[in-house]
């Protein structure tokens, strides 16, 4: 299975860090917070890498590679305007070909390193997973809402969230979602939002279930969450 990361974000929250660091880049415990996923990738067995690129990409790039001494076959395109996530998707296309499935990461994610191992491991044959996180504060996320563990729609924060599981930004998806995409409007930010793409898919019958993430998960959004996770981190290496 080929997979993508988004790695093309500014992280404005980050700032004054990511005025000279991508967030990507972020380093927690030792090593790039990026290298940490392409990690979890290789041990599930998933070596064919595309990273979406765009703010400070020389940087990913130059420390990167190929990805040759990681073991995997890591690509680039470059999103040039950030125009959302199902636009940062669509310039994956030519590299997932026809390939039936595929697996997409958010680059600013951190998680269990068991996690890609698990969903390998599932009947994805007629269905699709989107992984989720239980939180007490939903209406700050985007919420899935569920019906017998199937997603029937993605609620964007919401005053009043259908559930407490929140879209993690780890999928597993479907090769139409690039169908989607090109019939995805602009949002009331003016971007192109994967969620509404998958909306589109979930409306016309495809199967999207959510994956609840067993141990650990977190968004790196802002400074303080990055010292936290990097205080988790240096006490499992204690």
């Amino acid at each position: 299975m080929k997979a993508v990361i988004f790695a093309g974000g500014r992280g404005k929250r980050l700032m004054p860090l990511t005025n000279v660091i991508p967030k990507p880049m972020m380093p927690i415990s030792g090593k790039p917070l990026l290298r940490w996923t392409l990690e979890s990738m290789r041990s599930a067995g998933i070596k064919d890498i595309l990273i979406v690129v765009g703010y400070l990409k020389e940087d990913i790039m130059n420390y990167f590679k190929d990805g040759e001494w990681l073991g995997m076959n890591i690509r680039y395109t470059e999103q040039p305007e950030p125009k959302g996530t199902a636009d940062a998707l669509k310039y994956a296309k030519h590299f997932i070909g026809n390939d039936k499935k595929f697996l997409l990461v958010y680059g600013d994610v951190v998680f269990n390193k068991e996690l890609l191992n698990d969903m390998m491991s599932l009947d994805y044959t007629d269905k699709n997973f989107l992984c989720s996180w239980e939180v007490d504060n939903p209406e700050n996320f985007g919420v899935f809402e569920l019906k017998k563990g199937r997603i029937i729609r993605i609620h964007e924060k919401s005053k009043n969230p259908p559930s407490k599981k929140i879209n993690a930004g780890i999928y597993l998806l479907p090769n139409r979602i690039f169908y989607a995409i090109e019939n995805t409007f602009p949002s009331e930010r003016n971007e192109y939002e994967l969620t509404d793409s998958i909306q589109i898919l979930i409306d016309e019958g495809d199967k999207f279930f959510h994956y609840p993430i067993k141990g650990f998960w977190s968004d790196v959004g802002n400074i303080s969450v990055l010292r936290e996770v990097q205080g988790v981190f240096r006490k499992c290496a204690e």
